[in-house]
Formats: C-alpha cells, structure tokens, sequence
C-alpha cells in the first residue's frame, strides 16, 4: 500500500514540476519522503536538486514563485535560488492544478494498460446448483460446475448476459470447467 501511494505522491509532484519548468518556474528542490530529518542528495539537474528522505512516506517539489517573496530565501530550501520572478495567475494555477491532473492522466493510463493487457474483466455464468422441482437443465446434461458459453446459439460472456437470452432461448450450451462442448435442451 505504501509503495502505490509513494508512486501516486511522485507522479502527483511530477506533474508540478514538469509544468513549472516549462512555465520558467523555479525548482530548486524535488524531494521523495517527508522534508525533515536527514536526507541525501540523488544529484542535480536543471537547476534542481533531487533529494531522498529518511522518513519515505509523502514527497514534494519547492516552487519558490507560488508562495510570496518573504520566503523566497536560500536558506528556506537549502539551495541555491535565482532571482524571484512575478508570474501570471493562470501560470500559477495551472502549476498547483498540474498534480492533480497528472494523477487523473495516470489513472486513465493504468487503467488503459490494465485493459490492454489482460482484457475486460468478466465474470462466468457457471451453475452451482440445479433446481430439484424443475429437472429440464438436469435431464438435458446439465451439471453442477458446468459454464454457460451460448444461449440459442448466441454467445455469452456474463450472468447478465445469460439472464437476458434465456428467457427467450430454446438452447443452452454449456461447457463443463474441463472445457469441452455439449448442448442441453432449455424450457
């Protein structure tokens, strides 16, 4: 739980950071974990530094120009700073939204590739117990532990499926879980 929230915490601060740097903003600081007690430097880039805390659990990226000028300080985020810059509400806006839209991106992505790689999920129609005062399913082959595959020759993938064709259907196939085919006569 924790390595999926950490990974939704970086991908909510990325999207600070990618679209602060385009807009000119600083970064000075792009911290994974709470910002106290110790930490170690990843390394520099574009003038930010990458920092790993002790405590993993959150992250955050300082942007100096979103905040006011009284904090715009060197020693408030232990690196160095350029000179404070004014931008346009809708930049800043678009800065504090981009976390949350990342996340919304990222969400459709993983599901996107959840879909693209195992498929819709979907659920059986398998028959767990047959009814004792109507033996039509019973009489026709039809078996505990068998699965629904066609109703009346049209195929079916759920139980909602099923329930819609049968009240119509005259032929029910279905496929024990060894898989292979037999039809039963429906009523």
């Amino acid at each position: 739980m924790l390595a999926i929230l950490s990974v939704l915490i970086l991908v909510h601060e990325a999207g600070h950071f990618f679209v602060a740097r385009f807009f000119g903003f600083q970064t000075p600081v792009f911290g994974f974990g709470l910002p106290f007690g110790p930490h170690w430097v990843l390394g520099r880039r574009w003038g930010t530094e990458f920092r790993i805390h002790a405590c993993l659990l959150g992250g955050y990226v300082a942007i100096p120009e979103l905040g006011d000028e009284s904090n715009a300080k060197e020693e408030n985020y232990g690196a160095p700073l350029k000179p404070f810059r004014k931008f346009p509400i809708w930049q800043r806006a678009l800065v504090a939204f981009a976390g949350v839209g990342m996340n919304i991106v990222f969400a459709y992505l993983v599901m996107f590739v959840m879909l693209s790689s195992v498929g819709q999920p979907t659920q059986p129609t398998v028959v767990y117990s047959l009814i004792k005062e109507n033996p039509i399913a019973a009489n026709a082959g039809v078996t505990v532990g068998d699965r629904v595959t066609a109703v009346d020759g049209e195929k079916v993938e759920t139980p909602g499926d099923t329930g819609r064709h049968a009240g119509e259907a005259q032929i029910l196939a279905c496929a024990p879980e060894h898989h292979s085919r037999r039809e039963a006569a429906h009523h």
